[in-house]
């Protein structure tokens, strides 16, 4: 589990110390460093120190929070050796099929010898990891649609600004026009102003997102699974929309280019 206040077990521990689930904690006001009284049934209560507190990344359903103990100090308390009620395996091949092969042969094992398992809590890191990716689905969706639908107007918002600018230069182009400037020069010259608007957009939106990712990520992982998300930036994503605002500008950048190249030297000159 994700640990979120004090520490998790030593190898070494043996004394009467707990790790406790953050809900549990915050539901009972308990903190790091209380002691807290765990009912043992017919065995009476026992005392317990809390040194940490966790935050499962995907609860466990149809179950409560567990609490962590060192083996030692529960057998000690409940005087009862050699039971369990989860497993944890770790494989020698982290791999999904290889995980997902020891999973069911195991599960084969356990069923065989009249060991009950719970369907419904036996599942992979993978499975999880699914899981999880599951839930941010819809958010990151979300936010992808918008980053394209604020891209697509961004570009038609380019597109009008370079048309107006044609019309404001009718005399400028009719002047180059004069002095033999060509098509593919007046073309290129609207396509660059373009890319050069796009361009300072992408600089701008950069320091941007690196300020406003952190506490994004942190308030999505408070909100969906109340915990905080460690934080990586994706600094790939800045290259891939580097490349999406150099392809949105130079196909918001020809139309007017065009028309640019469409004026003559007569109508430049009639112009105003």
């Amino acid at each position: 589990p994700n640990i979120t206040r004090g520490r998790w077990l030593t190898p070494d521990e043996v004394g009467n110390v707990a790790v406790i689930s953050q809900d549990t904690a915050d539901f009972n006001e308990v903190a790091v460093g209380d002691i807290i009284t765990i009912d043992m049934g017919e065995r009476g209560e026992d005392d317990w120190m809390v040194i940490g507190t966790y935050q499962a990344i995907v609860p466990e359903p149809f179950a409560t929070d567990p609490i962590y103990v060192p083996e030692i100090a529960l057998v000690r308390a409940s005087q009862q050796a050699n039971q369990a009620r989860q497993i944890l395996v770790k494989t020698a091949d982290p791999s999904a099929a290889f995980t997902l092969d020891r999973l069911d042969s195991l599960r084969g094992m356990l069923e065989e010898r009249d060991i009950g398992i719970n369907m419904f809590t036996t599942r992979t890191k993978e499975q999880e990891r699914e899981y999880a990716n599951n839930q941010f689905g819809i958010v990151a969706n979300l936010l992808f649609g918008l980053a394209v639908v604020m891209g697509v107007v961004g570009g038609i918002g380019l597109m009008g600004s370079l048309s107006i600018s044609v019309v404001e230069r009718t005399r400028e182009i009719g002047v180059l026009r004069a002095i033999g400037a060509e098509t593919p020069t007046i073309m290129g010259m609207f396509v660059m102003e373009g890319v050069l608007q796009g361009l300072l957009s992408w600089l701008v939106a950069v320091p941007l997102a690196l300020m406003i990712a952190r506490p994004l990520s942190g308030a999505l992982g408070r909100v969906m699974l109340e915990t905080e998300l460690d934080f990586a930036f994706d600094y790939t994503a800045v290259l891939i929309w580097l490349i999406a605002i150099l392809f949105i500008s130079v196909s918001a950048s020809i139309m007017p280019a065009r028309n640019a190249t469409r004026i003559s030297v007569r109508e430049s000159l009639a112009y105003g």
